[in-house]
């Protein structure tokens, strides 16, 4: 409602269309519509189109207005809850430059700063123009905002550009970020909300405290974990619930009866199964890394989990075989009095196989 002909010629990308409605009259170049409170200026800088951006700006565009709502589905729940718990809940003070970070625009953005957008300007969030680049997968764009100033340490989320590069398995956004001073500990303080359905990158609230580093070992990004060792990560540092880069490597908080990856993103059973059937050889070569660095073997989160019970878990035999082999203990009991012995099943021929059951997981009768 409210969308002026200035913001409809804006969107379709013609620069010369919108010069001829300045030329015959127009005036309101910073009207915004009556739904969201976006402007002609926010339109085109989420589309690519530089040279609408480029008439608007010359007519008064203002690069820091912001939106009045834009309503995304959330999860309450610290990313943890499903689609069907989630609200609606209104995402107010959205910027062009915001716009065109979420989208990638590089020279919409150059055009946007250029005219004083402020590089490190964010939501109300805390999500600044790096983190909402880099949460959306947009590395170039995040590289190009920290050359032009961008704090890379902002963390007003709870979450850092750091965290998000990880989270998208971007090594080149995270060399980009370190070489510009990025803290390669720094600690993720919540997990974010935004979440339109379960395919989507998020960060559960059971992370908080974890490093970039022990998510790396979450995601099995094993070059990006050897990238930040080598420049300042601690790989002993844990999550407040006591996780382990190492425990998170070897599967902790994965469920292998699922249909997610590693990342928390549901893409059906039948991915699931390739996931972790194609998931051992990456677990394993980041679970000698964890212990190259000196994980300690036997270390026990906030449920008294070990390493060893998340490898047996996921019955991936040459990974319970590397942590036995490095004095990981089979008879530690968790919480619930389960051990990573009582994990292993293994059929007739002594192959190690997955138990059956999420909540009280058991061997398969053939195993036993």
């Amino acid at each position: 409602m409210g969308e002026t002909p200035l913001m409809t010629c804006a969107r379709t990308g013609s620069a010369e269309g919108v010069a001829a409605l300045f030329d015959h009259g127009a005036n309101n170049v910073n009207a915004p519509e009556k739904s969201h409170g976006q402007t002609a200026l926010m339109w085109a800088a989420a589309q690519e189109n530089p040279d609408v951006v480029r008439v608007l700006l010359a007519h008064g565009a203002d690069v820091h207005t912001r939106s009045t709502s834009h309503v995304l589905p959330v999860s309450l729940g610290g990313n943890g809850g499903n689609f069907r718990d989630a609200v609606l809940m209104p995402q107010r003070g959205v910027t062009p430059l915001l716009f065109a970070a979420r989208h990638g625009r590089i020279e919409n953005a150059r055009l946007l700063l250029d005219a004083g957008a402020d590089v490190n300007e964010a939501a109300p969030n805390g999500d600044s123009a790096l983190v909402t680049a880099s949460f959306s997968g947009q590395g170039k764009f995040a590289a190009f905002l920290l050359e032009r100033g961008a704090n890379p340490n902002d963390a007003g989320a709870g979450y850092a550009a750091l965290h998000t590069a990880v989270l998208r398995g971007d090594l080149e956004l995270v060399k980009a970020l370190c070489a510009h001073g990025a803290d390669p500990n720094v600690r993720l303080k919540k997990g974010s909300r935004q979440q339109r359905d379960s395919s989507w990158f998020a960060f559960s609230g059971a992370l908080v405290g974890a490093t970039p580093f022990l998510l790396a070992a979450k995601y099995a990004e094993i070059e990006i974990m050897r990238y930040l060792v080598a420049h300042g990560a601690d790989s002993r540092l844990t999550a407040e619930d006591g996780l382990t880069p190492l425990m998170a490597i070897a599967g902790a908080g994965w469920t292998a009866s699922g249909s997610a990856n590693r990342r928390g993103q549901n893409f059906g059973v039948d991915a699931a199964q390739l996931i972790m059937a194609s998931g051992e050889r990456p677990t394993f070569e980041g679970t000698k890394l964890a212990l190259e660095l000196g994980s300690d073997v036997n270390a026990t989160d906030r449920s008294g989990n070990t390493a060893l019970h998340a490898a047996a878990s996921l019955a991936y035999t040459t990974v319970v075989q590397l942590l036995i082999d490095h004095g990981a203990k089979p008879d530690i009991k968790n919480k619930n009095g389960k051990t990573a012995q009582d994990l292993m099943c293994r059929d007739k021929s002594g192959k190690l196989v997955r138990p059956v059951g999420t909540v009280t997981p058991a061997c398969p009768p053939a195993a036993q």
